[in-house]
């Protein structure tokens, strides 16, 4: 397996897990070029390993599975929304009310950045960051998964 495999495992041994399974290189940089954007090196990590899918009720949006879960056509849809979606964003998580957990691309690192939470509410675009880079963050919502069984 991988580290973010691994990881699942670890944390939620008995979890039902729906992951699409890793994609190429060659899809990831096709996805890069259509966003305009450079994932940053972790996110790029679960894209190969993993895709796209969940871990019981939570999913992770990424690549190779169903388009409500690819970050291509999950971004492009937000981005056509009137309320203004920052191109700066790159949705992972849906809250189920409204809010996204993101990539915040451009935020100074070259190789990695932040996870903020976007909400459809907030103010002035406020964002909160979640974690420093996708792998902590990935390892906190299994956490939160975890206290929820």
């Amino acid at each position: 397996m991988g580290p973010y495999a691994d990881l699942v495992r670890q944390r939620l041994p008995a979890a039902e897990t729906d992951f699409v399974g890793g994609v190429s290189e060659t899809k990831i940089d096709s996805a890069e070029r259509a966003l305009g954007v450079r994932f940053p090196l972790t996110f790029r990590s679960f894209l190969r390993e993993l895709g796209c899918g969940g871990v019981d009720s939570e999913e992770f949006i990424g690549l190779g599975g169903p388009p409500y879960l690819d970050i291509v056509e999950s971004t492009r849809g937000l981005r056509e929304r009137p309320d203004g979606f920052p191109t700066t964003l790159l949705p992972l998580r849906r809250d189920g009310f409204g809010n996204l957990d993101c990539l915040e691309i451009g935020s100074g690192k070259e190789d990695e950045c932040p996870v903020v939470e976007w909400s459809h509410e907030a103010q002035n675009a406020q964002r909160r960051v979640l974690a420093p880079d996708y792998r902590r963050w990935f390892e906190s919502m299994l956490e939160l998964i975890a206290a929820d069984d």
